[in-house]
């Protein structure tokens, strides 16, 4: 599990096991992410992270947490986007929480990650 604040919000995520003890090499960071496409806001990170095949979609999910190998960022999605094809993301895991409030958040804000 990791915390996540987004907007002065904290959040629990339930993360996936296969990439879990990397993510959490990363802890704690902070970055600003942007909205985008009126479902999920997507900041960068310190490095970047494995891409196990059996992670990787282009259907995410909403309430899930996702990285963007060709952008070395977090997607967190508040909303439900259908396809996002030809791209990819690889699924971290999912806020024990709803995320359905980030849609009224600024269309910049403050991430910040912890153990």
């Amino acid at each position: 599990m990791a915390k996540i604040a987004l907007s002065g919000t904290e959040y629990t995520i339930e993360l996936n096991d296969r990439i879990a003890d990397e993510f959490c090499a990363l802890l704690p960071f902070d970055t600003s992410v942007s909205r985008s496409g009126g479902h999920h806001y997507w900041g960068s990170i310190p490095q970047s992270l494995s891409t196990p095949d059996e992670l990787r979609t282009s259907r995410p999910k909403k309430g899930g947490l996702y990285y963007a190998d060709h952008l070395t960022a977090l997607a967190i999605y508040y909303g439900d986007p259908g396809s996002i094809a030809p791209f990819v993301v690889y699924h971290l895991g999912d806020a024990v929480e709803d995320l359905s409030g980030l849609a009224t958040s600024g269309s910049r804000i403050t991430l910040t990650a912890r153990p």
